[in-house]
């Protein structure tokens, strides 16, 4: 008989124990603090890094349209030379150089002889710089890679080196200016 009331004993001081440490609620939101907070923090970093992405995309839209409206106008094609591929492409970092860097720029510059001919395949191996004459079809295009700051988003890049690229176009007809360099 000892046995089954040293037994009974010990049964209920277990079950004395575990209901103490069910009812116990210390600490229950620490536990469910830490089941949330990796996909939190996961999904607040998504979301900077998002905005960052798209202010960048904002920028190289900008600069892209600044240096365009310089073709479309004849700023660039106001001296006795015409600027060459490196002062161009200086001009559009300048630009853009405040929030993105200019080693990862890659600048197109064409000419067409109608809208529909215009072509916008990327193709990184064919880029040109042709700086158009008056009343000439111009299309500049800029594309910068980007690589994402956060490592987990790197899954979701388009590309299989963990950037997303990032593209302005601008398409205009050059207004009709005397182009002495051009000759």
């Amino acid at each position: 008989m000892r046995r089954d009331a040293l037994h009974r004993d010990r049964s209920s001081a277990i079950r004395r124990r575990f209901a103490d440490w069910r009812g116990d609620r210390r600490g229950v939101a620490a536990i469910e603090f830490a089941f949330c907070a990796l996909p939190f923090f996961m999904i607040v970093f998504a979301i900077i890094e998002t905005g960052i992405v798209l202010t960048a995309g904002v920028v190289l839209e900008n600069g892209v349209d600044a240096v365009g409206r310089q073709i479309l106008t004849g700023q660039l094609h106001q001296g006795e030379t015409l600027p060459s591929k490196e002062a161009f492409s200086k001009l559009v970092c300048d630009q853009v150089s405040y929030f993105l860097g200019c080693d990862k720029l890659e600048i197109d510059l064409r000419t067409f002889s109608n809208f529909a001919s215009i072509d916008l395949t990327y193709d990184p191996t064919d880029l040109q710089y042709v700086l158009g004459e008056g009343d000439q079809i111009s299309v500049l295009r800029v594309y910068y890679k980007w690589e994402w700051i956060t490592s987990f988003l790197h899954g979701l890049a388009s590309s299989d080196d963990g950037t997303v690229l990032l593209s302005s176009v601008a398409a205009f007809q050059n207004e009709a200016f005397p182009c002495a360099a051009c000759k």
